[in-house]
């Protein structure tokens, strides 16, 4: 909580991350992945996770040709600025079982994934 940036970062190089049981709150951003090359992709997998009173709640941002992804489980992203803030090609993805409400802008995840049987 009351990090200067970000609650959690992946970005400057490959980053495969999960995060469970946390709480990101009153950040400029709670979970940020970040690439600008394809070789070294970015990847935050967050569950049971709250992300609230930040400015984006999760952050997933590209430059050409980066690949940056966060997917997210059982959690709440709740009264952020923005709930899911995308720049370039990245996603923001559920499992479809998350709480997202009060966010100012940007409620929508980019998709939806589907778990494995």
């Amino acid at each position: 909580e009351y990090h200067g940036d970000s609650g959690f970062r992946g970005a400057l190089g490959t980053a495969n991350a999960s995060i469970r049981d946390s709480v990101f709150a009153h950040n400029v951003r709670g979970v940020l992945a970040a690439s600008t090359s394809q070789t070294q992709p970015a990847l935050i997998v967050v569950d049971t996770c709250t992300i609230a009173h930040n400015t984006s709640g999760t952050d997933a941002e590209t430059q050409a040709p980066g690949i940056a992804t966060i997917r997210v489980t059982n959690s709440t992203i709740y009264h952020n600025v923005n709930g899911m803030f995308v720049l370039g090609s990245g996603a923001i993805e559920s499992y479809g079982n998350n709480r997202v409400l009060a966010n100012t802008n940007f409620s929508t995840f980019s998709g939806t994934v589907l778990p494995q049987q």
